[in-house]
């Protein structure tokens, strides 16, 4: 790959023929077929990291390494910041591990903005080992847990590709709720109540349940402190989407029809099927604590 992005010509001749090097669009397309492929590999490489290396901290170590190298802005909240930004869910959810949890903030700012851009949020679960906490998953249903994190993984991988080969001219920022769900006798527990910044209160009722938890804190503070234009999450919710749309589509929930079209737009040409789910009031109404 670097020989091809470098132009080592015979490389180029060898894939492409012998005239392939005369012809900018070639290599337009080809550099930009390689950029979102070491895209693509970096996010499949940190997923597939295993648990006792890939930490919350490992994981703020690769953003800060990568955005370093592609020109990005990196900030990691962690400790008293946490505190301060009312990360309840980080809080929590992470207190129980020795590997405390983290918030990884990653800005993207082109060169060429269109005027008066609000940035377009991406927001990945970064859970980088979830036991199911005191709710403790049950049998063999921890193995594959490292792929908890795989949410902030694409999106780590979005933004190496968003600074790399697509270059939007709106600003983008990414967060990342990074934490490790464990046991302990400091773990929070069924029918604790959290109170996030916003106000709102959150009944715990199962600690398996934690992604959705740390995620409330960046929709949060996504809200709060970025007035975005749209966000975009991605996360490994629930297994009850596999059970619903088996390994072919990645369920889709989301409220708005324009921004609804765009994803199954973007869906259609990646061949990364997305079924949309509902939301209606009747499932609101069974959350009511």
């Amino acid at each position: 790959f670097n020989f091809y992005l470098q132009g080592d010509q015979s490389l180029w001749r060898e894939v492409w023929g012998p005239q392939a090097t005369d012809d900018p669009l070639v290599q337009i397309a080809s550099q930009s077929g390689i950029g979102l492929a070491a895209s693509a590999n970096f996010t499949r490489t940190l997923s597939e990291t295993p648990p006792n290396i890939a930490t919350p901290a490992y994981m703020a170590d690769q953003a800060q390494k990568m955005a370093r190298k592609v020109g990005l802005k990196c900030t990691v909240m962690k400790g008293d910041a946490l505190e301060r930004e009312k990360f309840e869910g980080l809080i929590n959810v992470g207190k129980a591990s020795e590997n405390k949890p983290c918030m990884i903030k990653l800005e993207y700012t082109p060169k060429n903005p269109r005027r008066r851009g609000k940035p377009v949020v991406l927001i990945g679960k970064t859970m980088t080992y979830d036991s199911g906490g005191l709710s403790l998953k049950v049998n063999n249903g921890m193995v594959g847990m490292k792929r908890d994190k795989d949410g902030g993984c694409g999106v780590l991988g979005a933004m190496h590709a968003i600074a790399t080969v697509i270059k939007p001219r709106v600003p983008v920022v990414a967060l990342l709720a990074s934490a490790e769900n464990s046991v302990s006798d400091s773990a929070y527990r069924p029918d604790d109540v959290l109170t996030y910044r916003n106000g709102v209160t959150v009944e715990v009722t199962n600690t398996d349940a934690e992604g959705r938890l740390v995620l409330a804190d960046a929709y949060c503070y996504a809200c709060d402190a970025l007035d975005p234009a749209y966000i975009v999450e991605l996360s490994t919710l629930t297994g009850g989407v596999v059970i619903a749309l088996g390994g072919t589509y990645a369920g889709l929930f989301c409220d708005d029809d324009a921004l609804r079209a765009k994803v199954e737009k973007a869906s259609a040409a990646s061949g990364e099927r997305v079924w949309r789910l509902p939301m209606h009031q009747e499932y609101r109404d069974m959350m009511k604590s």
